[in-house]
């Protein structure tokens, strides 16, 4: 299983934290682990993995700090310790 969480600064100030469901669509998040829904399932894991996590316009601008993680199959999720930051301007 693949989990794909983002965040997203808004405004100076105001943070949103987003994830992504199987079928690409963005979703709210309110930070608890516990509620991540999957982007992926059941796959296995090997060393280097492409992963197409999203298409499409964004229809916001600011700073984009992208997280990836997954969910092991007894529930620990392992994610990177540095986020991928994109600077989205208009």
């Amino acid at each position: 299983m693949v989990e794909i969480q983002g965040k997203i600064t808004v405004d100076p100030g105001v943070n949103k934290a987003f994830m992504l469901n199987k079928k690409g669509h963005v979703l709210p998040w309110d930070g608890d682990q516990a509620h991540l829904v999957a982007f992926e399932n059941d796959i296995i894991l090997e060393a280097n993995r492409y992963v197409p996590f999203y298409t499409g316009p964004l229809n916001t601008v600011g700073l984009l700090k992208i997280a990836f993680g997954y969910r092991l199959s007894e529930g620990t999720v392992v994610h990177n310790a540095q986020t991928i930051d994109l600077i989205v301007t208009p």
